[in-house]
């Protein structure tokens, strides 16, 4: 059955997405394993995180004196352990 409020159209051009590169996603390819930012807010930190984990970017964060910093970490699949060894040497 038809619903009534609704009116089926055809040939409407589909407009581009709004949504354009927001510097986050650069700056993360960017980067070489080793190599981190710093950002003293959160909300930045966050959207940076989860910027990465979209791009599969393996990524350590931690909070820091003033703020938070990212790490790149190079690509691996040992987990988190072996990561976190690489950001102590």
């Amino acid at each position: 059955m038809n619903n009534p409020t609704l009116k089926i159209e055809s040939n409407i051009p589909l407009p581009p997405p709004k949504r354009t590169a927001s510097g986050m996603s650069s700056t993360l390819r960017a980067m070489k394993p080793g190599d981190s930012v710093f950002t003293s807010d959160r909300n930045q930190f966050l959207s940076l995180r989860c910027t990465a984990y979209r791009l599969h970017i393996p990524i350590a964060g931690r909070e820091v004196q003033g703020g938070f910093r990212l790490w790149r970490l190079p690509n691996t699949k040992k987990g988190a352990a072996a990561n976190d060894a690489l950001l102590e040497s």
